[in-house]
C-alpha cells in the first residue's frame, strides 16, 4: 500500500535503526498525530561509496489515508 499525502507533513525524521524510528512512530501516535514509516537507502555521509539503510517517519495531523497498490 501506498500513502497519500494530501495531508501537510509537520515533520520528516531519519533514524539508523527501526527501534528508534519505532519510538518515534510510538510517541507520535500516542500525541494523536498521523504518521508514516518506511525504509530507504542512502549513502553514508562519510564514506559515500557505502550504502547505508535509513529508516524515515513522518509527522502528519492526522492518519494519512493509504491507497491499495494496482496489481
Amino acid at each position: 500500500m501506498s500513502v497519500t499525502t494530501d495531508l501537510e507533513l509537520i515533520q520528516k525524521m531519519w533514524f539508523g535503526n527501526p527501534e528508534e524510528a519505532l519510538e518515534a512512530v510510538q510517541a507520535a501516535a500516542t500525541l494523536g498525530f498521523g504518521v508514516a514509516l518506511h525504509n530507504e537507502t542512502a549513502a553514508d555521509e562519510e564514506d559515500p561509496t557505502v550504502i547505508t539503510e535509513q529508516w524515515v517517519v513522518e509527522i502528519y495531523p492526522e492518519v494519512p489515508a493509504a491507497a491499495p497498490e494496482s496489481a
